[in-house]
């Protein structure tokens, strides 16, 4: 970690050039990263409110919540996944702590999400009933814990990605799976009892859930939630980082 920190500028500058190449001859640039949320939320809102007409309450703001913060889940894991290959260059030529390319797809992310959120909170505030006050800012604490949960998560596919590249379209078809087993376009109660344990045991519930009871019903998520937030950062970290570490002396001749 004090390798990482030590090089922290290095992994600044990771995501100064993703997020260059993102938009690279582009007539509009940066600004499609402010575009492409607003473009997202008309879409959710026609598509659920107008043409499904969703009967629950305030259901586009249930929706966005799930689907922004499953966004940046997603995103994380689909960058971490080329870290280290897309960077052949730089792994086999320079030294630095290669930890630094799955933060810097983490990161990259991460800044993609803050555009999105730009949009989202003067939307939902206007629009969609968002009621202010102090319980709005477990959001952050809740995506800390999700950044680090991703890290692992990150780690772990960037070094399998390495040696087997069909891992790429592996953790594709896990987030097209893991999208409809977390409750973003349904409700946890919606679901017929005898599945709720498979929705129940992904990690990712805990996080999606917690983030519809701050913005949707300005309460602080449950004990329950935190507890199973912890654990799988923990485990997530713990994995993640002991397999990059394991195998990381053999990026540079597998690449």
């Amino acid at each position: 970690m004090k390798q990482v920190l030590a090089y922290r500028q290095l992994i600044k500058n990771l995501v100064i050039k993703d997020l260059k190449l993102k938009y690279r001859d582009s007539v509009f640039g940066f600004l499609w990263s402010l575009l492409n949320p607003v473009f997202m939320i008309v879409t959710y809102v026609i598509a659920f409110k107008y043409i499904m007409k969703a009967s629950a309450p305030n259901y586009v703001l249930f929706l966005l919540a799930g689907v922004l913060h499953w966004n940046l889940f997603a995103q994380c894991l689909s960058a971490s996944t080329g870290a280290v290959v897309d960077n052949a260059g730089l792994v086999k030529k320079v030294y630095f702590p290669l930890e630094a390319l799955p933060l810097g797809a983490i990161f990259f992310s991460l800044v993609q999400y803050l555009f999105a959120l730009a949009v989202f909170f003067p939307v939902a505030l206007i629009f969609l009933h968002l009621r202010l006050g102090w319980v709005l800012l477990w959001v952050f604490p809740i995506l800390f814990l999700q950044i680090l949960f991703s890290i692992g998560l990150g780690f772990l596919v960037s070094t399998v990605t390495v040696f087997y590249r069909d891992a790429k379209h592996f953790v594709e078809i896990f987030l097209m799976l893991g999208f409809w087993l977390t409750p973003v376009v349904y409700q946890f109660t919606d679901v017929p009892v005898k599945a709720r344990a498979w929705i129940a045991d992904n990690p990712m519930t805990d996080f999606i859930s917690s983030y519809q009871a701050v913005l949707l019903h300005n309460q602080t998520p449950a004990p329950l939630f935190w507890r199973n937030m912890l654990t799988a950062v923990f485990i997530s970290l713990l994995i993640g980082a002991l397999t990059f570490s394991r195998f990381k002396t053999r990026f540079a001749e597998e690449i």
